[in-house]
């Protein structure tokens, strides 16, 4: 008999919105009988994030899998796996390696090139999900500064009190941060020397019952909060608070002087050199990830370097423009000929049409499904008030139904996809595939490193202008490997 495990999970939001843990292992089980599969295990994650790979039940199914004969994982839902294309990519193939498959109960998945590119696909939604909804929450944060909301934790000096969002003063502390700028803006005074002072004089202390130190009471007399403003530093931005200010504008912007005279001013470097394969590149003697660095030349002009210096062997300095042509050479690589793309276009086309066809005819049923169910509930409650049931019994019969109902919703819920606009997501993939280099080269020093996330499962190694030992993600393996053979016979069968 084939052997299978089961995976589910939960963060807290999705729980509270239905998407429970017992809900999905009754599916992957349900699954597992109509695959006649026997289940060894049942791992369950909750209150983890799909964005991250740390997952305590995630990482002991990987293990589990490495140490038994297990033929398949079962999923709920692609989701529920990673909302990283790099992580399920990763993980799927250290499965793969294992000789373990991937079995979701609301997705085809198979070993197909078109399978795993539709796979992969996927999974790349469920990456622009969270990736959508991490843009909602920052946007939410810009909204509450930029109205005057401190967005962090309130610094010294202030608390944000129960029933209250805005800063409030607390007066012992205020009193001390008052002192030490009045101290400061006369100029006889040192950042050490004012520490010395308020704690041999006053005692005065941190909230940890602690010395001030010199670069506690810099960051005081830096932070803009004293003056009633705030500073967003991720957007370069400061706007007025809705906080009361413990100092007076002219009084900070006087320390402002004092600390720029003496050369104490903490600024932010200019230029701040890119080196956009750090993290992305190993040692050819050592296979260690290289580190950045660089050297001035007569003119002033940097040269950038990706260096080792294991004393296993010598130094090793390989120029930033070597390895970038051949991070490029490797980019190329992975590119398909639009004659192949528009063949993908047309079966990943149809493949969708079908599929939303028999969508429809899937939601009518759930809807059927969940009307059903809600007439057994009513009926339940008129066959006890008639004495027929019992509390215990009622309650019984009440929990049964509510677990079918919420099965009968999350199946309704994974029909009522918009495929538009998943055929509009797959077309520009497909562009994608199609043009990388034209794409890299319009893309940001940001885009740049999350593409290059997105490509390998491992760091590759440079040696002698070329990328070795380069494990290619699944996502782009479909993409490379693709060719019209593949494509038309993957169209023509009955997959």
């Amino acid at each position: 008999m084939k052997t299978a495990v089961i995976y589910a999970r939960v963060s807290s939001r999705e729980q509270a919105e239905g998407f429970s843990i017992d809900a999905q292992v009754k599916a992957c089980k349900v699954k597992a009988s109509q695959e006649s599969f026997k289940v060894l295990e049942v791992f369950k994650d909750e209150g983890f994030t799909g964005t991250s790979r740390d997952r305590p039940a995630l990482n002991a199914l990987i293990g589990y899998c490495k140490d038994n004969s297990v033929h398949s994982v079962i999923i709920h839902k692609l989701d529920r796996f990673a909302r990283s294309i790099v992580d399920h990519s990763a993980i799927r193939a250290m499965l793969m390696k294992y000789g373990t498959n991937l079995i979701s109960c609301t997705e085809q998945l198979g070993t197909a090139p078109h399978e795993i590119f539709l796979e992969n696909i996927m999974a790349s939604m469920a990456q622009y999900y969270s990736d959508n909804l991490k843009t909602e929450v920052r946007k939410g944060i810009v909204e509450r500064f930029e109205s005057g909301y401190h967005m962090a934790t309130p610094p010294y000096g202030y608390e944000v009190r129960t029933g209250s969002k805005i800063m409030q003063i607390i007066p012992n502390e205020a009193e001390i941060v008052r002192k030490m700028f009045s101290l400061y803006v006369t100029g006889e005074y040192s950042f050490q020397t004012i520490a010395d002072k308020i704690y041999d004089e006053n005692k005065y202390k941190t909230r940890q019952g602690k010395k001030f130190s010199k670069g506690r009471i810099q960051d005081i007399l830096n932070n803009v909060a004293y003056m009633g403003q705030i500073e967003y530093k991720k957007l370069g931005k400061k706007v007025q608070g809705l906080h009361e200010a413990i100092v007076s504008p002219t009084i900070f912007l006087l320390a402002q002087e004092v600390m720029e005279s003496r050369g104490n001013i903490r600024k932010v470097e200019k230029g701040k050199l890119e080196f956009l394969y750090k993290g992305f590149v190993a040692c050819p003697e050592c296979s260690k990830p290289l580190y950045a660095a660089y050297s001035t030349g007569g003119s002033g002009k940097k040269h950038l370097y990706y260096c080792c210096r294991n004393k296993k062997h010598g130094a090793v300095n390989i120029k930033a423009d070597d390895v970038h042509k051949a991070f490029y050479k490797a980019l190329e690589s992975l590119q398909i000929s639009e004659d192949v793309m528009e063949i993908v276009r047309e079966f990943v086309g149809r493949r969708l049409e079908e599929q939303e066809a028999q969508a429809g005819k899937k939601v009518d049923e759930c809807e059927r499904k969940v009307k059903a169910i809600e007439k057994e509930k009513l009926d339940s409650y008129k066959d006890h008030k008639k004495g027929l049931l019992d509390e215990n019994a009622l309650r019984a019969v009440l929990s049964d139904l509510e677990d079918k109902k919420t099965l009968a919703q999350m199946e309704l819920n994974e029909e009522k996809i918009d495929y538009n606009d998943l055929l509009t997501q797959i077309r520009m993939l497909a562009q994608f595939g199609a043009r990388i280099d034209r794409y890299w080269e319009i893309a940001t020093f940001d885009q740049r490193r999350d593409i290059l996330g997105s490509m390998f499962t491992n760091v590759p190694t440079y040696r002698n202008y070329e990328l070795t030992n380069m494990e290619i993600s699944p996502l782009y393996e479909a993409l490379r490997d693709i060719s019209k053979n593949h494509v038309l016979n993957g169209r023509g069968d009955s997959t």
